[in-house]
């Protein structure tokens, strides 16, 4: 118990100071940055389901080797 109070008041001095002597950021935020991160985050999303898309087949094949295991195909035996 007494690490764990000592342990709290090192955290408490180190914070301390970064709280109390902060100075304001100046920076400022264009109102066109939510449009431009709306933006790029749905084209991301477009473009992940055009990739997908594209390459449906493969990735379904390369998935599907994972589950069918060593089971064999249902040979057709119908008489010729």
């Amino acid at each position: 118990m007494r690490q764990s109070r000592s342990r709290w008041g090192l955290v408490a001095l180190v914070l301390l100071p970064l709280l109390v002597l902060t100075r304001p950021a100046l920076g400022y935020i264009d109102p066109a940055t939510g449009s431009f991160l709306l933006q790029v985050l749905l084209g991301s999303f477009l473009g992940a389901l055009l990739a997908i898309k594209i390459f449906w087949r493969q990735i379904r094949a390369f998935v599907g080797k994972f589950f069918k295991g060593n089971r064999e195909e249902p040979k057709d035996e119908s008489p010729d």
